[in-house]
């Protein structure tokens, strides 16, 4: 056990140490213990091409002084910079490069669906700085509005301009969104007309396109968005201080957030206290947020996934990482969130009354760390209304609940350590498993925790192999439920076995000698063991429930002689 999780600590802390430095190639096949089969190879494969892949627009470069950009910080460059970025894709792509400096741009909408400073138009356009902190993008004092956005396809936005856009890249800058000085405009609810619309990065209906080693901070929404993308890639990148989510994508399949350091989701210049947009009480956003996923159709032998892979997360009022009304087909693996905000680290919460539930999810090798002063009820990994979840390989410390389980179906809990569970009113639950049928929760260390059982029915449910810190409850609310083998606490081992003496026996050759013996619960069709502490020799022993309460024990003698067993102590067991 301790060999596993070692491995799987390496695991997360390669991800996210040695990528970014270029130090070791992602190809290792270790999956931190486990292997994925076809999925496994699938993260792998992505991981190696979101880091190591190639600029998709190697052609003509732009450089945006030419175009008049200034680069000092007070000179407005909008225009110029927009200038570039039209040249760039009249051309049929091309790189658009900002020197060294800090580049100060202006909102150029007008007050529609969306605001923003720089719009890409075309496909095939690399927008590529000098480096992060060294070639800067930044709201002008006084504005608001989108840095840096693509068109959409959708004419109601863009009119003519709309269109869906491929191989976008961004890569090697920083866009600082000014939030201490720009303007703050109306009540929250007419956030619909863009009067907020103030995002760092908006990529929408972009296929194949990349965002890499960029800086995204003090953002009044979100640090980076987009919605309808495909293989959309996010990476070595830093997304920090945002109003919203660090990182939101919508309608979105494919989308891999690799390698990144996302930091004060959910946050404000003044904890949301002066600023009208903010309402940082509800702690409804996220450092990494999917949502509205369709259902995705197979390629090939392998599903279009959505990957968080590798990432740091730190969060003090926000989620880690969530997934919402119906984001399927979505792994999260290699992770390390950190969370002072009492909040759900890894939330997956689908919309109640959608049929067939949300499916395919596979959260594995996390290291999950909740500091909240008061935990309560903390959901460290929250799954709702969904199906076809393994949660394995975690690593959870700290929080009120470990894995909670609402209404979920046909999914395994196998493999993780929860520790520093604090939370007695929900019975120090490491595993909470509420109106669910097919779960599986086996081999995990629940150190000083248990599972609990919750909100009737649950059923199908299969406890095995587990070290439980203390006896599981709320076994009323559960039907068809078996256990084995949980080192701590088995909630049927004494009421399922049973001891008894057989005398001294001759059993002639193929010939057979039975015993029953009652054993309190037992249910016709349940598996049992017998067993001796006297030698049985050659003789075959079975065991059978043959009605309720009752065991049969049948010796048989396939020897072809006759066999004599001296009196010997027996014992009876019955697996649920």
């Amino acid at each position: 056990m301790l060999r596993k999780w070692s491995s799987r600590i390496a695991l997360a802390t390669v991800l996210f140490l040695s990528l970014p430095v270029m130090s070791a190639r992602a190809d290792s096949t270790d999956r931190g213990g486990k292997e994925f089969g076809a999925i496994g190879e699938y993260v792998r494969q992505v991981v190696q091409q979101a880091v190591y892949g190639s600029d998709p627009n190697p052609m003509r470069i732009y450089s945006v002084k030419d175009y008049g950009a200034a680069g000092d910080g007070v000179t407005d460059d909008t225009a110029a910079i927009q200038a570039a970025i039209d040249a760039a894709g009249l051309a049929g792509g091309g790189v658009v490069f900002l020197p060294p400096g800090t580049y100060s741009v202006k909102r150029s909408s007008p007050a529609r669906s969306y605001n923003y400073s720089l719009l890409i138009k075309e496909s095939n356009v690399t927008i590529e700085g000098s480096g992060m902190g060294a070639s800067v993008l930044k709201m002008a004092d006084g504005e608001n509005g989108t840095v840096l956005r693509t068109v959409i396809n959708n004419q109601g936005i863009d009119g003519p301009l709309a269109k869906a856009l491929s191989h976008i890249r961004i890569a090697n800058l920083t866009i600082d969104g000014n939030w201490n000085n720009v303007t703050w405009a109306g009540p929250t609810g007419m956030e619909s007309n863009g009067i907020y619309d103030q995002n760092g990065l908006t990529l929408s209906t972009t296929s194949n396109s990349k965002v890499e080693n960029v800086h995204i901070k003090h953002i009044a929404q979100d640090g980076l968005s987009g919605g309808s993308n495909r293989n959309l890639t996010i990476v070595n990148s830093i997304v920090e201080h945002t109003g919203k989510n660090n990182i939101a994508m919508f309608q979105s399949t494919g989308v891999k957030v690799i390698n990144n350091t996302l930091r004060n989701a959910n946050d404000s210049p003044d904890g949301g206290v002066s600023k009208p947009y903010y309402n940082t009480s509800s702690a409804k956003y996220s450092s990494i947020a999917f949502a509205y996923s369709p259902v995705v159709a197979y390629t090939g032998t392998t599903k279009n996934f959505s990957l968080a892979v590798g990432n740091r997360i730190e969060t003090s009022t926000g989620r880690g990482i969530s997934a919402d009304y119906q984001a399927n087909n979505l792994i999260i693996e290699g992770n390390v969130i950190e969370s002072t905000s009492g909040r759900n680290l890894i939330g997956l919460q689908m919309p109640n009354n959608i049929s067939p539930l949300p499916s395919g999810y596979v959260i594995a090798n996390n290291i999950l760390s909740s500091n909240a002063a008061s935990p309560g009820g903390t959901r460290t990994i929250s799954a709702v209304n969904l199906q076809n979840l393994l949660v394995t390989g975690n690593m959870i410390q700290g929080g009120g609940l470990g894995v909670v389980l609402d209404n979920v179906a046909n999914s395994t809990i196998e493999g993780n350590m929860i520790a520093g569970i604090d939370n007695s009113s929900a019975a120090f639950a490491g595993v909470n498993v509420r109106s669910s049928d097919g779960i599986t929760i086996s081999s995990n260390d629940l150190q000083s925790s248990t599972v609990k059982f919750t909100v009737a029915p649950s059923a199908n449910i299969r406890l095995l192999h587990n070290n439980l810190g203390a006896a599981p409850s709320g076994l009323s609310f559960l039907t068809n439920f078996s256990s084995f083998d949980n080192r701590g606490y088995d909630p049927y081992t004494a009421p399922l076995t049973a001891a008894f003496v057989w005398s001294a026996v001759t059993i002639p050759a193929g010939g057979y000698a039975e015993f029953d013996v009652a054993v309190q619960g037992a249910m016709s069709g349940q598996f049992a063991l017998a067993g001796s502490d006297t030698s049985t020799g050659s003789l075959g022993v079975s065991a059978m429930v043959v009605a309720p309460d009752l065991v049969r024990v049948v010796l048989t003698n396939m020897t072809g002689s006759a066999v004599s067993l001296p009196a010997g102590n027996w014992r009876v067991r019955v697996m649920q």
